[in-house]
Order: C-alpha cells, then structure tokens, then sequence
C-alpha cells in the first residue's frame, strides 16, 4: 500500500510542475507580445513553422520534417491561447500582411 501511495505522491508532483510550466511559458509569451520585437518574434516563429500554411511535400522525409516543424507551431499556438493572446498576436499578423 505505501508504494501506491508514494507512487500517487510522485504522480501529483509531476502534474503540478507541469502546470507550473505551462503557467511560466503563458507568461513569457504574453510578456513577448507587450513589446513590438516580442510580437516580432513570436510571428517570426508560427512562420517559420508553416503552421499557417498549407503544404505539400514530395517525399515522405520531407514531409516528415515539415510536421515536426509545425507542431513546434501548434505547441506556440497553444502557449498564445493559454496565455489570452492568440487574438493579439493573430491581429498583428493581419496588421503586418
């Protein structure tokens, strides 16, 4: 029984630094996009990805490398909307053409 309970012990202190991660990250970007460079920074990046393009590559290497590159995308994508400013940073995106 102890070992289940340190296990779960374990298991709780791992979800709540993760959480506390995700917290930190929110902060960062949505101190990032208080500034003019931090905005140009963060679109520099989603563009980069290709996350706001569709694509088509030829071989499945390439293609496989393309995703990887995009879900780095996704995963700042979902930073912006934790920290409430995935419409900030989309409008500034508009805003730059």
């Amino acid at each position: 029984m102890w070992e289940w309970d340190e296990a779960e012990e374990l298991k709780r202190r791992k979800r709540l630094q993760a959480l506390s991660f995700q917290e930190r990250m929110a902060d960062v970007v949505r101190k990032l996009t208080d500034t003019r460079d931090g905005m140009d920074f963060l679109l520099f990046l989603l563009e980069e990805s290709g996350v706001l393009k569709a694509q088509f590559p030829e071989g499945h290497a390439q293609a496989a490398w393309r995703e990887g590159r995009r879900a780095i995308g996704l995963h700042l994508m979902t930073m912006a909307q934790n920290a409430g400013v995935i419409e900030k940073l989309f409008a500034q995106e508009e805003k730059n053409g």
